[in-house]
């Protein structure tokens, strides 16, 4: 089983499938198995202690195992909103060893902190690491280090080790950008004109610094940017932009600007002018777009957007030269196209029935989508949505295509090739889904001649056994599932329905107190199936709540926990409805309790609802991800009252509590769920010594609202202060915030800062 795999396997909580981590000659044998066993244990909630005490026992000291989980949380958490993990262990080895360079490197990748890139940076300067100093002076990371932390020694530092010879001899441009932030810094402005002169292309920050200080002409400073940096350079008047290019193609260069006037036109809106600039290129010009291919894509969208179909031959030529001189600042755009393409071309397959060799995860196309469908880029893009939901509606025809006609192949005895646990699972539940359970149960049986039963296999045959009124030998495999659950905490809520459910028809039956707990177990698995995602919210992982200035605020501020009202304390009445599969006699029961946090910081109405009429405050948190048991977070659909009603017996637990009538869209709610509990705690999470039974979030900033009672602001900047001291040195200190009627638009609010 490859890496990546057992990654997905312990982040979808799959536990079951990677007990082997377990084995000691594997542990052994594979460099990451150590760490991939130390997160198994952490997500399942138990004692890491041991497994450390094994790396540390294994690498010779407690610093390079912390360095060693570092890399590892790094493969097993790469996104930038759980990049705390990988740091925290980085953090603890430098804490205990600051000698080790790349430990320093790693951290910095993890915090894009210039300190630590320099840190790293000295110590392979005294060790003479020369070619590693060059390589990662050539790092995309350095690119967008945030430098404004440097002290004038630190770039005085920095200027003598990238100017060493030895240094530079290994790549003349390995640095320049830092070169010249650190010639501009130092006030060596001359040194900085001559090295940009000599330099080829440079960022649009270093180059506007060097212009906007009188040292460059706007020719310069164009000179040594693409195309598109130079529309940065510009400024964001896309219709300005547009002119400009439209002028220089005048001059008679129109090579590449048709690419930029393509891409130009686009951003200005002017679909039918880029189909005419496309149409209108020369042999010449469409020879260059082979290395431009925006104006491919954009040519295409804007085909779309106006109607028309577009030639597939274009397509073709779109996805066979993708990789050659794509510029990375259209990601979100090719990503959509990307994935129009995809859905396109299985369409097709679909609708002249080419589909019935396979299903579509065996698509070669489709196998991309899911991390496709990740790509930050592509989720700011406006096609997002439509495209998802139209991949799914075409995904679930597939397969169920597919396997109708695999069932068909089985009834007049055809023999397939043998299907993998994933195929054997998606038979059974197709077969399920068209009342196959004699079929079902076969392959089931044959496959478990060979293989270990796991919760799934043993779930679909209780279910097939169930609906054959077999209720006794139907609840006996629910059973076998629930033992599985039980020995690697793997819970499914539909597993534990479906046990729950056959216990009361079957003669078996459960005891009171039992089948209460695996109730509680079934609510506690339904409610963290809604896990942290990128999905919820707009700013990377930020996420606000308005509050009424009092007692209870304070308490919750300073001892850092949320309250979760419950149905009776909400201010809608019509909120955590009456259902009829939902209460404390059904399966899923109605004890849940909200928090309400929202995407939008700058709502009037949100401040004259929550907040005493803009008396109260408006507190910015930051989440890491990490929930404690029995909790969840999702964000809020909006929908018609109407369409809501005829939907209410479907999907039963998001109407319950994850969907509200569209007059409250401008929230912009995002809810933190809870299964009985009315506090939640949370802290700044700081592997290894953190708290699962805490939320990982901190406070970022508090907003005093408009009307905010001037003699109550001390206390608030007394507390905020209080926080500030006690936080740990890495930690952003919390800011404070005045909102205040804007002298520019009296119908909007601005918010002033605050000095403490």
């Amino acid at each position: 089983m490859g890496e990546e795999e057992i990654v997905d396997l312990i982040k979808n909580k799959e536990y079951s499938r990677v007990a082997f981590l377990k084995e000691e000659r594997l542990l052994q044998e594979n460099e990451c198995y150590y760490g991939f066993l130390y997160f198994l244990a952490d997500s399942q909630r138990e004692d890491t202690t041991d497994i450390l005490v094994n790396i540390e026992r294994k690498l010779g000291n407690r610093a390079k195992a912390y360095k060693y989980l570092g890399e590892v949380a790094d493969k097993m958490y790469p996104n930038f909103d759980v990049s705390h993990i990988a740091e925290s262990f980085f953090r603890k080895s430098v804490g205990l060893d600051k000698s080790d360079s790349e430990t320093w490197w790693g951290l910095f990748c993890k915090t894009n902190d210039c300190h630590d890139f320099l840190e790293s940076l000295k110590l392979d300067y005294t060790n003479k690491s020369y070619e590693t100093i060059s390589n990662k002076l050539s790092s995309t990371s350095v690119c967008y280090m945030n430098s404004d932390g440097f002290t004038t020694n630190d770039w005085s530092e920095l200027e003598g080790i990238i100017s060493d010879q030895s240094v530079s001899g290994k790549d003349k441009k390995a640095g320049q950008v830092l070169l010249l932030s650190a010639y501009y810094h130092l006030n060596r402005l001359e040194d900085g004109v001559d090295l940009i002169h000599s330099a080829d292309k440079l960022t649009v920050d270093i180059v506007r610094k060097y212009y906007q200080s009188g040292m460059i002409d706007i020719d310069a400073a164009l000179s040594k940017l693409s195309l598109f940096q130079q529309r940065d350079f510009l400024g964001d008047d896309h219709e300005r932009i547009y002119k400009e290019y439209c002028n220089e193609s005048l001059k008679g260069n129109a090579n590449p600007i048709k690419s930029v006037l393509i891409e130009t036109a686009f951003r200005a809106k002017k679909y039918q002018d880029v189909i005419d600039l496309y149409s209108a290129a020369t042999e010449s010009d469409k020879a260059l777009f082979s290395n431009y291919l925006e104006a491919h894509i954009y040519f295409a969208l804007a085909n779309y957007y106006l109607g028309a179909e577009v030639d597939t031959n274009l397509f073709d030529y779109i996805n066979n030269n993708w990789q050659e001189g794509f510029n990375d600042s259209h990601r979100g755009l090719r990503q959509a196209l990307k994935l129009k393409r995809i859905i396109y071309k299985l369409n097709k397959q679909l609708n002249n029935k080419t589909y019935n060799s396979y299903p579509i995860s065996f698509v070669r196309d489709y196998q991309g989508v899911g991390k496709l469908l990740e790509d930050p880029d592509f989720l700011a893009h406006y096609l997002y949505d439509e495209l998802y939901g139209e991949l799914d509606i075409l995904s679930k025809q597939w397969d169920a295509n597919y396997f109708n006609d695999e069932f068909n192949s089985a009834l007049e005895g055809q023999e397939g090739p043998d299907l993998s646990y994933d195929d054997v699972v998606a038979f059974g539940n197709a077969g399920i889904d068209n009342d196959r359970y004699d079929e079902v149960i076969n392959r089931i049986n044959a496959y478990h001649v060979t293989n270990k039963p796991t919760i799934t296999t043993c779930n679909i045959l209780g279910v097939c056994l169930e609906q054959k009124n077999s209720n006794d030998d139907a609840f006996k495999y629910y059973a076998m599932a629930i033992e599985i659950m039980d020995k690697n905490k793997d819970y499914d809520f539909i597993v534990i329905e479906n046990y729950l459910r056959c216990a009361n028809r079957s003669s078996v039956g459960l005891p009171s107190v039992k089948y209460q707990e695996y109730r509680d177990k079934l609510n506690i698995s339904l409610v963290e199936m809604f896990k942290w995602n990128v999905f919820a919210v707009k700013r990377n992982a930020h996420l606000f709540k308005y509050y009424p200035f009092n007692v209870n605020t304070l308490d919750s501020l300073v001892n850092q926990y949320f309250y979760l009202p419950s149905k009776d304390q909400l201010n809608d009445p019509i909120e955590l409805p009456k259902l009829d599969d939902v209460g404390s006699d059904c399966f899923i029961d109605s004890d849940y309790k909200i928090c309400s946090f929202s995407n939008n910081e700058n709502s009037m109405l949100m401040w004259s609802h929550y907040t005493q009429n803009h008396q109260g405050i408006m507190v910015e948190y930051k989440f890491g991800g990490e929930l404690p048991s029995g909790a969840g977070i999702g964000k809020v659909k909006y929908t018609n009252e109407i369409k809501r009603n005829k939907e209410k017996n479907e999907y039963v637990f998001n109407q319950f509590l994850l969907t509200k009538n569209h007059e409250w869209a401008y929230e912009e709610e995002v809810r933190l769920l809870s299964y009985k509990k009315d506090k939640l705690y949370y802290e700044n999470y700081d592997y290894p010594e953190h708290d699962r039974s805490k939320i990982n979030a901190q406070i970022v900033s508090i907003t005093l609202g408009c009307q905010f009672d001037e003699s109550k602001k001390p206390l608030i900047i007394n507390l905020i202060k209080n926080a500030n001291e006690q936080r740990k040195s890495h930690e952003p200190i919390i800011s404070i915030r005045q909102a205040k009627i804007s002298e520019s638009n009296v119908f909007k609010l601005d918010y002033v800062n605050i000095e403490l």
